[in-house]
């Protein structure tokens, strides 16, 4: 079993507009009758998927077992290889990574795992809802080998009608992801964090110092998901543009 022994968190922002707001049986339609395209058909096998395993996770995390229940928002938490404001990349070779742990790639770790707001996730069965799915997908609007960890977050409109409608009117727009590493490695040199570390990158104070050609910070390790929580007043901007979607307008 592997010890993951730092916990560590990245804010992204969505700023969701009216025409990203779908109503659920409008948007059922138009997937199962009419979008044919590899995106439709991945969001069509989330849902059939989510409605398998759904029913039980609402019994551990206390939010409906209905999926017409929830508000869907499509969060992108991180791009792959570059460094967040803590100064901790994900990168590829980790989210791509099996966890014999977890029976999943690395990025694949955050689905089935609780929502909250404002990280309040000391208790799991005050959770707001559930993460319906994580998919990677390449950055294609951004130069280099870089790749995107995209949620699907479900927010229970019966465990929090003013959470789930400021989300859909799009006064809550800011997300927190969650996860937990096994360890953190030095950028420049490779240093692991458990074993003292270096001279280079710091968990408690990321400088993002040049050395030679290569900027310093910490690349995290054995990646695994905990959570994703709306947050009201997020402190570094990832993303923008995330889709809203209630799922009962499906």
């Amino acid at each position: 079993m592997n010890n993951y022994r730092f916990f560590t968190t990245a804010d992204v922002i969505a700023t969701p507009t009216r025409d990203s707001v779908i109503e659920i049986e409008k948007m059922k339609r138009t997937v199962l009758a009419s979008d044919t395209s590899e995106e439709g058909k991945a969001l069509y096998n989330s849902i059939v998927d989510v409605n398998s395993w759904l029913p039980q996770a609402s019994k551990v995390y206390n939010i409906s077992g209905n999926i017409n229940d929830y508000v869907v928002v499509k969060v992108c938490i991180m791009l792959s290889d570059l460094p967040n404001r803590n100064g901790v990349a994900f990168p590829l070779r980790e989210l791509v990574k099996f966890n014999p742990d977890m029976g999943c790639l690395g990025y694949q770790t955050w689905k089935g795992k609780p929502c909250h707001q404002e990280h309040k996730n000391d208790i799991i069965a005050n959770a707001k809802g559930v993460i319906f799915d994580s998919v990677l997908k390449p950055a294609s609007e951004f130069q280099g080998d870089l790749y995107k960890v995209i949620l699907l977050a479900g927010f229970d409109r019966k465990k929090d009608s003013k959470l789930y409608n400021d989300i859909v009117n799009g006064t809550n727009n800011a997300y927190s992801m969650g996860a937990y590493s096994g360890d953190f490695q030095c950028s420049v040199c490779g240093a692991l964090h458990s074993k003292g570390g270096c001279k280079h990158a710091s968990q408690f104070n990321p400088e993002f110092k040049k050395y030679d050609d290569t900027i310093s910070f910490l690349n995290a390790t054995d990646i695994v998901g905990f959570e994703l929580s709306a947050v009201k007043t997020p402190a570094y901007v990832m993303a923008i543009n995330n889709e809203v979607t209630e799922m009962s307008k499906l």
